[in-house]
């Protein structure tokens, strides 16, 4: 996975091109340096370019060559923040401002980004080094010639230095001596080929590899019942094909699953339980809908037998009050939200405007808190952030 670095970009000059970007952020420009064949891992360039002599800054973020770059040159804009003093000096006493603690602050991370890059560089280069040591090793390894020797007894008794051999049939390897270098565990077989070298030094044979004389047949078992338990052959196993029949997906798979992950991956057709959001454009049901408050063919019912200051679960219900009043708040409901308010009593009700908040009853400019008589029923719907109508029998 390519990482875009904090500090520094790297451009390819193409004999034209002059303006190039400085897309990361900085305290001064005179931290930002232009070099031409900048190694970030070992820090050696082909030249540093002075500012206002080899470049001019044209925008806070783009730089102008005098000169465009040749074909193929390496350009890189690395930001190199010094780290051997502060750049906000502070005394006792200082008064703290934002804008120095903002210097203090970005010093430090920018110091932390700027050492991380030059890690992954490192990392990167340590790493090609490696490939390329393994690649040297392996070329190596092919050049080398391995005379055919039929078993462990025709390994020759007095080899030459360097002296390689193949031996066809490796069966009784692992008591054979000198060797050093054979794979903890293993066991030769006629099925199975090994490479060593012989060196004068250690008196000693050295184990290089082994490998299967024929793949194919060694393997063959294996591979069938791989293949049986990717395929679903063998009964416990099915295909996405078999699994889309029985279940309904939840997410994206690969070809093949087991039944064991078929369930965590798929629902049941049968009584699925799911979560967040269900497509389609229609659903039906043989039973009854409902969701977090309860069924979808009924309001469900708060009751409450004291002064009440509604919330935001009471949208969609029935608040039935006995005594008190119902205060709306602000800051609770969106749009769409509707409550329905019911007096239980034989007492008047209050439903009460909260502070910042506009009840509206329908018909009439009338605002504020209204009265809901014995018995009465009113609904209100929130059209706007704090803002409500109000309509109803024994509304007032």
């Amino acid at each position: 996975m390519t990482v875009t670095p904090y500090s520094y970009r790297e451009y390819t000059g193409n004999g034209t091109n002059r303006d190039f970007q400085v897309p990361f952020p900085y305290l001064l420009k005179a931290h930002v340096k232009v070099y031409t064949g900048l190694d970030l891992a070992t820090g050696a360039y082909t030249s540093l370019l002075v500012d206002g002599t080899n470049y001019v800054w044209t925008t806070t973020t783009n730089i102008q060559l005098t000169t465009a770059p040749a074909a193929g040159v390496k350009i890189t804009v690395r930001r190199e923040t010094p780290t051997g003093d502060l750049l906000a000096q502070w005394q006792d006493g200082s008064t703290l401002v934002a804008e120095d603690l903002l210097i203090s602050d970005r010093q430090n991370l920018y110091s932390v980004q700027e050492q991380r890059d030059g890690n992954d560089a490192s990392t990167t280069l340590a790493a090609a080094a490696v490939a390329a040591a393994n690649a040297a090793l392996a070329s190596v390894a092919s050049s080398i010639q391995y005379p055919l020797v039929a078993n462990v007894a025709a390994i020759p008794a007095s080899p030459a230095d360097n002296q390689a051999v193949e031996v066809r049939d490796s069966t009784g390897i692992q008591g054979f001596a000198p060797l050093s270098g054979r794979p903890a565990g293993f066991v030769g077989d006629s099925g199975l080929s090994v490479r060593m070298i012989y060196t004068t030094a250690g008196n000693t044979w050295s184990w290089v590899q082994y490998f299967a004389n024929d793949p194919e047949n060694r393997y063959g078992d294996a591979i069938a019942i791989l293949q049986s338990d990717v395929l679903g052959l063998d009964g416990s196993k099915l295909s996405v094909t078999a699994a889309a029949a029985t279940y309904a997906p939840l997410s994206g798979l690969g070809s093949y699953l087991t039944t064991a992950t078929a369930a965590s991956t798929y629902a049941p057709l049968s009584s699925p339980t799911f979560t967040g959001t269900l497509a389609g454009a229609n659903a039906s049901f043989s039973g009854s809908a409902s969701d977090g408050k309860g069924s979808l063919r009924s309001i469900p019912l708060n009751s409450q037998a004291a002064a009440y200051t509604l919330v935001l679960a009471d949208a969609g219900k029935c608040i039935s009050i006995t005594t008190g009043g119902v205060t709306v708040p602000s800051g609770i409901f969106a749009a769409g939200d509707a409550i329905t308010i019911f007096n239980n009593s034989t007492s008047n009700q209050s439903i009460v405007q909260g502070a910042s908040v506009t009840i509206r009853q329908t018909g009439t400019a009338n605002t504020g808190t209204r009265t809901l008589a014995q018995y009465g029923v009113a609904t209100l719907l929130c059209v706007a952030s704090n803002t409500f109508v109000i309509s109803g029998g024994g509304l007032s």
